[in-house]
C-alpha cells in the first residue's frame, strides 16, 4: 500500500473484457464456476429479456434483460485478477450508481459462438447451444508458458454491435460504435459471453499457442460494453485504491487473431 493511490473508475463509453484465464490445474474449479454462471445469465435472459431470432448464425441475442440479471452474474463470475479493469465490486457499484441515475437499467446480453462450425456445440443455458470459438494464448513456439494465459483479444467490432442497426458496414473504431449506441440504446450495456474451446488450437500462427484449459467443458470470456452518458449529463464514478501506474504504457488493441475464428460472411 506504499505506492497505492486513490483512484476513480467510471466505465461510461469503456469497453471491459475478460483477456486472462487460469490454465493451471488448480484453475479446473474456477473454470466451472464461470461457466456456471454464464449458463445462469443465459437462462435469465431468455426467461426476462426479449430473444432475437436469426441474428447470426451460431450466435443468440437477447434485448431488454433487467439489469439485476446482469448484476447478479457479475457478483458469480469471476475476472482473473489481471484483468484489473474486471474488479467485480468496481463494476457492480458502478452499475448499481447508474441505476439510480436511470441508466443502465436494460441490457443486451449475447451469446457469440463459431460461425465456421469448426468446432462442438455447447449447451449455453436458456434454449442456446453454439459452436465453441477459438482463442489462442500469446506464446512464440518452444516458449516456456505460465499458468495465466494471456488471449490478448476477446471481442471484436462487429461483436460490439450485434444488438445495433447498420445501415452500411461494420464501423472501424470502437468511438464510431459508441457513436451509434448512443443513438440507438443511449441508456443500454451490452455484455457478450463467448463459450471458449478448451484446447484453442489455431495452428501454427505466429506468436500464439494453444489454451490449454484444464476443463472438458467450456472456458467463458466475457466483454461488456458501457454506453457513454447522455450529452450534458454526468458519469457516475467508484473510488478505491490502486498501485501508481503513470509510467506504464498503454498497449495497442489487436484484433487481427480473429480473423481466423468466429465469422461466418
Amino acid at each position: 500500500m506504499t505506492s497505492a493511490v486513490l483512484a476513480h473508475a467510471a466505465y461510461g463509453g469503456q469497453l471491459v473484457e475478460a483477456r486472462f484465464f487460469d490454465v493451471s490445474a488448480a484453475g479446473r474449479e474456477w473454470l466451472a464456476g464461470n461457466a456456471a454462471a454464464a449458463r445462469a445469465l443465459v437462462a435469465a435472459a431468455a426467461k426476462d429479456g426479449v430473444r432475437h431470432e436469426h441474428v447470426r448464425k451460431q450466435t443468440a441475442l437477447f434485448t431488454d434483460v433487467p439489469y439485476d440479471d446482469v448484476i447478479d452474474f457479475l457478483r458469480a463470475y469471476e475476472f482473473h485478477q489481471e484483468s484489473s479493469d474486471g474488479d467485480r465490486d468496481r463494476l457492480v457499484s458502478y452499475i448499481t450508481k447508474r441505476v439510480r441515475a436511470g441508466a443502465l437499467l436494460r441490457w443486451s446480453v449475447a451469446v457469440i459462438g463459431n460461425g465456421r462450425d469448426e468446432t462442438e456445440p455447447r449447451d449455453m443455458g436458456g434454449g442456446v447451444c453454439v459452436r465453441m470459438v477459438k482463442r489462442a494464448r500469446l506464446g512464440q513456439k518452444d516458449q516456456v508458458l505460465g499458468d495465466v494465459a494471456d488471449i490478448k483479444t476477446l471481442s471484436s467490432r462487429r461483436d460490439e454491435t450485434i444488438d445495433l442497426l447498420l445501415d452500411g458496414p461494420v464501423p472501424a473504431t470502437h468511438k464510431e460504435i459508441l457513436e451509434l449506441r448512443q443513438k440507438q440504446r443511449p441508456d443500454q450495456g451490452l455484455l457478450l459471453i463467448y463459450p471458449i474451446e478448451p484446447e484453442s488450437d489455431t495452428g501454427d500462427k505466429v506468436g500464439r499457442r494453444p489454451l490449454a484449459a484444464p476443463t472438458d467443458d467450456v472456458v467463458v470470456g466475457v466483454t461488456i460494453v458501457f454506453p457513454e452518458p447522455r450529452p450534458g449529463s454526468m458519469d457516475s464514478d467508484v473510488e478505491y485504491f490502486s498501485a501508481d501506474l503513470s509510467n506504464v504504457a498503454v498497449e495497442v488493441e489487436d484484433d487481427s487473431v480473429l480473423e481466423q475464428d468466429d465469422e461466418s460472411l
